[in-house]
């Protein structure tokens, strides 16, 4: 059930909220208890909806740093999932991922990741950049070139937190964080700890790890929430090789439309990362970006050719919307900024 909304947001509505969901091509089954038949032909139309939608954003992609329009990924048709838990439903959708063909192995991008009532409510109660901390600098992230190089040079243009220090606020400390009262920041913990039992869960860790035939171990992992400001900027980069893999949740601000073909991450080749230009930010054209569309993820395993950045923040009105998940086969301290 979704929570109550913030007093400041309440006028929305959920109704308003889906109702926009679908306008971008996501799904958008009520939680009601219709007639199965009446599930099946609502989802079936949302699917449908989403193949639309996609072929008219990927007649609107960028083709500035030599991007090639015709590589956005495309979101495959969302299975029918009906009435099912949290963790079911995010399951057989990543089940069903598109598996991209490069320019590294094992890529996913899918939408409709989260049931439409708790996606809902993860736009109703993201936290403001106010209750974010800025990105820290990190000494050692270029010269270990890990990290994208020139990207400590941005990282006041990140806030972030943790989605487990959130959950884990008092009422009072969430409440003047949020800018709210306590009862709805009380809703909004709940709907964050909905989302990290579901991300966590044996069930879809296991899912993760058999899609992606990982044998790497799972030791830690970290989930945060993320707003990346105007002009804000990474350039290519494997990540870390602690992680083991990566995974990001796509929340764009309603109705922007021009957020979905700017605010993807890219993926690259080994010679697009070979011949990135450390005068611009580390930058090279993308092989293919993700579309930013709402309620849609992408994820990979992280090795020594996983070259991924992100440019076009600065291209396009509005705040970045992200949630981040990590899995490492090493013990960390507080994660980098990734």
């Amino acid at each position: 059930m979704l929570p109550p909304m913030p007093r400041r947001l309440a006028p929305l509505g959920l109704i308003a909220v889906v109702t926009l969901l679908a306008s971008v091509g996501c799904s958008t089954a009520v939680q009601q208890q219709p007639s199965a038949a009446s599930v099946d032909e609502r989802l079936a139309l949302a699917e449908e909806a989403v193949e639309k939608k996609v072929v008219a954003v990927s007649a609107l992609a960028p083709t500035s740093m030599g991007f090639n329009e015709s590589k956005y990924p495309p979101c495959p048709p969302s299975p029918q999932r009906g009435n099912t838990t949290d963790v079911e439903y995010v399951i057989k959708g990543f089940e069903a991922a598109l598996v991209l063909d490069g320019p590294f192995d094992f890529i996913t991008y899918w939408c409709n990741v989260w049931p439409p009532d708790l996606y809902a409510a993860m736009e109703t109660y993201f936290p403001p950049a106010a209750a974010m901390e800025a990105a820290k600098l990190s000494p050692n992230r270029n010269k270990k070139g890990f990290s994208a190089a020139g990207s400590n040079n941005y990282a006041n243009l990140r806030y972030k937190i943790s989605g487990y220090d959130l959950i884990k606020w008092s009422s009072a400390t969430g409440a003047k964080k949020y800018g709210s009262d306590e009862a709805s920041f009380q809703a909004a913990a709940a709907v964050w700890t909905r989302v990290e039992k579901v991300l966590f869960s044996e069930a879809f860790t296991a899912a993760v790890w058999r899609k992606f035939r990982v044998t790497r171990a799972n030791k830690k992992h970290d989930f945060r929430l993320q707003i990346d400001h105007a002009g804000y900027s990474i350039g290519v980069h494997p990540d870390s090789p602690k992680k083991v893999l990566t995974m990001q949740f796509y929340l764009p601000e309603q109705g922007n439309a021009e957020q979905v073909k700017s605010f993807g991450t890219c993926v690259h080749t080994k010679d697009q990362y070979r011949a990135r230009d450390f005068k611009s930010n580390g930058r090279a054209p993308c092989e293919k970006k993700f579309s930013f569309l709402p309620n849609s993820a992408y994820s990979f395993t992280v090795h020594a050719g996983s070259y991924h950045s992100v440019d076009g923040v600065g291209k396009a009105v509005g705040l970045r919307k992200s949630v981040l998940v990590n899995w490492y086969d090493q013990d960390i301290g507080r994660p980098g900024t990734g």
